[in-house]
């Protein structure tokens, strides 16, 4: 089981799916390797690249009705 997901390429947050990661616990996701500065607890949102003050934080998630429809 992965630590961190990202749902796009694109985005520059990702999930944590582990139960929880301590301070300093290192995971890649998206090509890039990420060390934790806070623990991070379940479904945490986490930053995988800066975003300047103002920023736009992307993250697509799929609804349930929008995969039953892919093939």
């Amino acid at each position: 089981m992965e630590h961190v997901i990202m749902m796009h390429a694109k985005d520059n947050i990702a999930i944590v799916m582990a139960p929880s990661l301590a301070v300093g616990s290192e995971f890649t996701v998206g090509g890039k390797t990420v060390c934790a500065k806070n623990e991070l607890p379940f479904a945490h949102k986490v930053a995988i690249k800066a975003i300047p003050k103002g920023g736009q934080i992307v993250l697509r998630i799929k609804s349930s009705r929008e995969s039953a429809h892919r093939h």
